[in-house]
This record gives structure tokens, sequence and C-alpha cells, in this order.
């Protein structure tokens, strides 16, 4: 089993581990928060991370790092989170975790509604009406999201700007004429 030979505090939110097969990692305090395995943070049942990253300051800091038996550490955290156990394991795991993460069209794109008019006739009768049509248009953020790798950032340079019907979105009639 890997286990860690030294644990440093390089800063007040940043910390390294030196392991048993000569690697080290380090860690910072919003990378860690944003990791938090707790129950508030995670649901225990269905395993649903709960915990929005974007809600987890980037200036975070260790408030103070405890030890946990011979297993885990854990972490007070300055914006008042404290019940996570971060076991030695999961510690391990964590830069490859991070690695493997997927990156969502929320981390990428700002959405927000539109409505545009079109006219469109019916295949069947050939009548013309005027629509109004709801589309969700995705404009690319300014900045790259937070820790994301190479391969994420070059997903995020060949991102555009584009359009699609909205989820909910139904076809409004603009204006509709009474049968006769």
């Amino acid at each position: 089993m890997i286990e860690p030979l030294q644990i440093i505090e390089e800063s007040d939110n940043t910390i390294s581990i030196k392991w048993s097969d000569d690697t080290q990692t380090e860690y910072t305090a919003p990378q860690l928060r944003r990791s938090c395995p707790c129950a508030t943070c995670v649901n225990e049942w269905t395993g649903e991370k709960m915990l929005r990253d974007e809600s987890v300051a980037d200036d975070l800091k260790f408030g103070h790092i405890s030890i946990v038996g011979r297993y885990a550490l854990n972490f007070h955290f300055s914006d008042g989170h404290d019940t996570g156990i971060f076991s030695f394991v999961f510690l391990r795991k964590l830069p490859t975790m991070a690695y493997n993460r997927v990156m969502h069209e929320r981390d990428i794109f700002d959405e927000r509604q539109e409505v545009k008019r079109a006219n469109f006739s019916c295949p069947t009768c050939r009548e013309r009406n005027d629509y109004d049509v709801r589309w969700i248009k995705r404009t690319k953020k300014k900045q790259a999201p937070r820790n994301i790798n190479e391969h994420e950032r070059a997903q995020y340079a060949k991102s555009r700007d584009y359009m699609v019907r909205g989820r909910y979105a139904d076809v409004q009639k603009y204006s509709m004429q009474a049968p006769v």
C-alpha cells in the first residue's frame, strides 16, 4: 500500500505530500474543497456531487489540518467547512480523478433564452402563419474554466457560440385566425 512519507504545508492554501512510491503531489485548498467527499458535498446514497464548484472561492485557505488516525487528513477551510475526511487512498487518486473529470457545456457556455419570429407554412394545407420560436443561445465564456487539463483547454479553444431549440421551447402561434 502506498503511504505518505511527508506532508508539508507549503503555504496557507497549498500542501504537498511525498508518497512511499517516490512521487509527490501538490494540492490547493480550493481543489480539495471542490473534491470534498463528505455527506454534505456528496449524496451518500447516490454518490451525486452536491457541491457546485463555482461556489468555492479561488482564494480559499486552510484554517488548519488534522491527521485522522493513520489513514486520513481533515481540512478546516477558511469558509468554515470542516466535515470532510480525506483518506490517503482518496488523496493519492485525486490528481488522476481531476484529469479524468468531465467538462460540461455549462463550464464553457453561458445560456439565455431567446425568442425569434418565424413564418412557417403547414405541409398539408399550405397555410402560412407567424410563430414565436424559443431558442437557447449558448455563448462561449470569456475565460476558460479553472483547473482544466490540456485536453479540456483544447476543447474550450475549439468551442463556438451556437443556438439550439429550447428544451421546453414550444412554437407559439403569433397571429392566429379564427376558423370561419
